[in-house]
């Protein structure tokens, strides 16, 4: 009895695994068909895999060297006025054995040359970094946006060029989405939802969210500049 009730078991382990699989695999075609239509509607280019190594590109970034067996899909393209927009799923995996654990998030990378932007990262702030503050391990807070500063993580090696770029108009737009992060250096951004992936219905607003950034770092170039020369000069 004991064997056959063993036995039994094994196999309903064996066919929930199964029928979990099988679930994952058809939410993922449903999702990869849904993204490909609204690249379609969208007039944007679509690929299912990164055939390209796009992610090489972006090792610059440390988001993108979390991790291991990294992988980008359900990537979408799009390029006008010398800015171009990549929109993708992107997973990795970190751990081993029973601490093994796979992440996943949609990202957005907006590349442009207009762009000349200090390295820097914003993240939501965690109970780890709080903790950090009170040892002195401090990141760019403004007094005139308490509650950006209570929520979001500011790092980067030029916080005076940083400094310049975040007003307002900057602070309003972390503020309301809260679970939002960016790396950005240079002449790129990368804008993501960390282990939130964005529903195909929703891609369109995501889209814009990253244009909106950019627009917004575009039109304080001007002051970058002026600060970089003040720097040189100093």
């Amino acid at each position: 009895m004991d064997a056959v009730w063993i036995v039994g078991l094994a196999v309903l382990v064996i066919g929930i695994i199964v029928a979990v699989s099988v679930y994952n695999a058809r939410m993922q075609r449903l999702r990869r068909e849904a993204i490909e239509k609204f690249a379609a509607e969208s007039g944007l280019t679509f690929s299912s895999e990164d055939t390209e190594q796009f992610r090489t590109r972006l090792l610059e970034f440390q988001f993108f060297k979390e991790g291991r067996a990294q992988r980008v899909f359900n990537l979408l393209r799009a390029e006008a006025e010398g800015v171009r927009l990549s929109v993708f799923d992107y997973q990795f995996t970190i751990g081993s054995g029973k601490n093994q654990s796979t992440h996943r998030q949609s990202v957005l990378v907006v590349e442009s040359s207009s762009l000349h932007l200090p390295p820097l990262t914003v993240r939501p702030e965690s109970l780890f970094d709080a903790i950090a503050n009170v040892f002195g391990f401090r990141d760019i807070d403004f007094e005139d946006s308490p509650e950006f500063s209570r929520r979001f993580v500011l790092k980067s090696p030029s916080e005076v060029l940083t400094r310049k770029l975040f007003d307002a108009e900057v602070f309003q737009f972390f503020v309301e989405r809260r679970d939002v992060a960016l790396e950005a250096n240079d002449s790129r951004m990368v804008y993501y939802r960390r282990n939130k992936t964005v529903q195909p219905s929703d891609l369109k607003g995501f889209l814009a969210d990253g244009l909106q950034l950019f627009n917004l770092f575009s039109t304080r170039q001007a002051l970058l500049e002026e600060a970089e020369k003040t720097e040189r000069h100093l």
